[in-house]
């Protein structure tokens, strides 16, 4: 390959380059067509691309966010979503972005981490245990379960409401608790669980 083969299959690679990131950005090639030398228009095209690229994970978040309508409801403590529905660009994010900032949670954060519940057999029994501390600090510092921003004023008497709910019984005799269990008994036998005969073995 001669210097001038070789520059020129540099060139329709990069021309080619150009074309799949312009598609990928949804512009047109020509925007990068300016008066500048041909590689500075190509490195202008990758460093708008790679910004592009380091704000996606942002834009998912605010989407995830944006969609999530317990994050905008009447219930949610301000007038976030009217104000977005007049916002455009980049003030469109920043209103995302501030309601996010008023939001304890994240999306991939729960309310109750595996070490706030212990679960475990000992002397035929299956025992499940929350500290008090961390059900309430869940409730107040987490999800807003739909209330609005929520705070603890009597940590017993709330307790006691909990354990109430847990216990209430629905037309046909089940309650949370027995739903759980349920649930985790069909995942179970689902995933193939070892120790029990199934009927068409």
């Amino acid at each position: 390959m001669t210097p001038q083969e070789e520059v020129q299959y540099y060139r329709e690679y990069l021309e080619k380059g150009l074309a799949v990131l312009c598609e990928a950005m949804g512009v047109s090639g020509e925007r990068y067509d300016t008066d500048q030398a041909d590689g500075e228009c190509y490195l202008d095209c990758f460093k708008e691309a790679a910004e592009k690229i380091k704000r996606a994970p942002a834009d998912v978040e605010r989407y995830r966010f944006l969609r999530d309508e317990d994050n905008w409801g009447e219930d949610s403590g301000d007038d976030s979503w009217a104000v977005l529905g007049e916002s455009h660009g980049e003030a469109f994010d920043k209103v995302i972005d501030s309601r996010m900032a008023k939001c304890e949670h994240r999306f991939d954060e729960t309310p109750l981490s595996a070490s706030h519940v212990n679960v475990e057999v000992s002397n035929d029994l299956l025992s499940i245990t929350l500290g008090i501390d961390a059900l309430c600090t869940a409730c107040g510092d987490g999800r807003g379960y739909g209330q609005g921003e929520v705070e603890i004023t009597d940590k017993d008497q709330f307790v006691a409401e909990v354990v109430m709910e847990l216990k209430s019984e629905e037309e046909d005799g089940s309650t949370l608790v027995y739903r759980m269990l349920d649930k985790a008994v069909t995942n179970a036998l689902e995933n193939g669980a070892q120790g029990v005969s199934y009927a068409d073995d």
